[in-house]
């Protein structure tokens, strides 16, 4: 028998948006894994953080937004990753840089302090697939503004 379980909501500092990416490998390196994170609730839509982590994950392989869901109840989270979950995982790192301007580089000549943000991430994949062609590490590239006020909303899951 099947044990039924109430719906409990997440108090509002705990609700997130789960992203899921899915990975392919392009012709000479066939597979398919999932990337998962997280985002605070108030990014309900895909911003510039979130393209700019999918297209350095593009240079090697083929990704795209496979969901976008407000996580608002307990055990949501793990329910869903577990349909998406293959056989197992892997981390891997992105770095956020600021993109470099003339402009910044004056900041930066005047006592303007700039960061690298690293954020770690799993993947999940089948067993006996093929990653030659993908990295532990790789980096994303955001205006500075942009980069400083939302390096925090993103976690890795």
């Amino acid at each position: 028998m099947i044990e039924t379980k109430p719906f409990k909501f997440l108090s509002e500092e705990n609700q997130k948006y789960l992203r899921i990416i899915r990975l392919q490998g392009k012709e000479y390196n066939k597979y398919i894994s999932f990337i998962f994170y997280l985002r605070d609730i108030e990014f309900q839509e895909l911003d510039n953080l979130d393209n700019s982590f999918l297209e350095s994950l593009n240079q090697n392989q083929i990704a795209a937004f496979e969901l976008n869901t407000k996580i608002i109840f307990e055990n949501q989270l793990d329910e869903i990753i577990n349909r998406y979950k293959l056989d197992d995982t892997k981390r891997f790192t992105l770095q956020l840089n600021p993109i470099i301007t003339n402009e910044l580089i004056e900041q930066m000549q005047l006592g303007r302090e700039v960061y690298g943000y690293i954020k770690y991430f799993k993947i999940s994949f089948s067993k006996g697939d093929n990653f030659m062609y993908f990295h532990d590490y790789y980096l994303s590239y955001l205006d500075i503004d942009e980069l400083e006020k939302l390096q925090d909303t993103i976690q890795g899951k």
